[in-house]
């Protein structure tokens, strides 16, 4: 059942590549499962943010390395460590939310490292005091973490509990 579903999920992404000329090289895309079978939300000619970040600790490939060699007309080599993906650990990045003002401190972000599952800790910005914040959007984040677990909702819960342990100080509004 999962490897009809898998074969499923290969089928639609490929045929979407297709369809915008995507014959070979990087690409991402989003898919969602529904009763009907696999719906493509979103393909892109290029590896996702995170992917290339994790790559290495999640499937034994250097995805920035492999990227250059492909784009460079030299062999890139992909050898995944995980031969059978249904069997791999589903990830989970959530970003640290901020709100406007002016950011003195972040404390904690050491400690969210240590916690269960975590893989990586990306900051996004230079963090050096004090720091103008406008309000939270998607181009001016401080910070996101990247979290594994038994089930999509135990890596869920281990974001959360990692990003709990980060505390920002803000000036004190006179």
């Amino acid at each position: 059942m999962i490897k009809k579903k898998i074969k499923q999920v290969k089928k639609v992404f490929e045929d979407a590549c297709k369809a915008i000329g995507l014959d070979e090289g990087p690409a991402k895309g989003d898919i969602l499962i529904t009763a009907a079978g696999p719906k493509v939300i979103e393909v892109a000619s290029r590896s996702a943010p995170l992917a290339p970040l994790i790559s290495n600790e999640i499937y034994g490939i250097d995805m920035i390395s492999e990227h250059i060699k492909w784009a460079m007309g030299l062999k890139a080599i992909f050898k995944s460590k995980l031969i059978d993906f249904s069997k791999s650990k589903p990830i989970c990045h959530r970003y640290l939310s901020h709100k406007k003002g002016v950011l003195n401190n972040i404390r904690g972000i050491n400690e969210a490292r240590k916690s269960k599952d975590v893989i990586k800790i990306v900051i996004l910005r230079k963090l050096s005091y004090p720091i103008n914040l406008e309000d939270a959007t998607n181009t001016n984040r401080i910070l996101y973490v990247v979290t594994t677990g038994s089930d999509a909702k135990n890596a869920r819960l281990n974001a959360d509990i990692s990003l709990s342990k980060i505390k920002l100080s803000y000036k004190q509004l006179i």
